[in-house]
């Protein structure tokens, strides 16, 4: 795999300023994301505001950290979406986290925000955790083999196409915990 940029980030606050906008990441770019063991913001990436772009490039979490990790999209405006699109030569290979509040989230998009999240299979392509974009819609597109693009998938509509597979994981491990109501007398 041939890597024209490599960009490490750490948990914390995005889109705040233009100093800390995420660029658009692209064919050839190597995005590694630290996860919850590595800093007091337990593997969350809150996108204030400009979403998360990675068209073609390999996104990956960081091999000596554990814990996970969350990109959460506060959706303030037009351009703010997410778009995580793998590429046939490259690698996608995110886990959600694996404990405390957003224990099993990979994806939690703000409740009011109506921005559509846009996750496209395509190489070596494993998205594990919850996909949470409650008010807005959820395009998934499979190409090629076989791509898992999440572990539950929460959204107002849910678009699926392409010409490849795509599998959701439930049963991986990583999934939001459920609430089961019951009547007790």
């Amino acid at each position: 795999v041939s890597v024209a940029n490599v960009t490490v980030l750490t948990p914390g606050i995005y889109g705040t300023t233009s100093q800390n906008k995420l660029p658009n990441y692209g064919n050839g770019d190597l995005v590694i994301l630290h996860q919850a063991s590595y800093n007091s913001n337990d593997g969350i990436y809150y996108l204030s505001s400009s979403g998360f772009y990675a068209q073609g490039a390999s996104v990956i979490m960081y091999s000596t950290d554990s814990g996970g990790i969350m990109l959460y999209n506060a959706g303030t405006g037009a351009s703010d979406k997410i778009n995580i699109t793998g590429n046939a030569n490259g690698v996608v290979d995110i886990s959600g986290r694996t404990g405390g509040t957003y224990q099993g989230m990979i994806l939690f998009q703000s409740r009011a925000a109506t921005e559509e999240v846009s996750i496209t299979g395509n190489g070596s392509f494993n998205m594990f955790g919850t996909v949470y974009a409650a008010n807005g819609t959820l395009n998934l597109t499979g190409n090629g083999g076989s791509q898992t693009i999440g572990s539950a998938l929460i959204a107002k509509n849910i678009s699926v196409s392409g010409g490849g597979q795509v599998n959701i994981a439930l049963s991986s491990g990583v999934v939001a915990p459920q609430r089961i109501y019951r009547l007790v007398q």
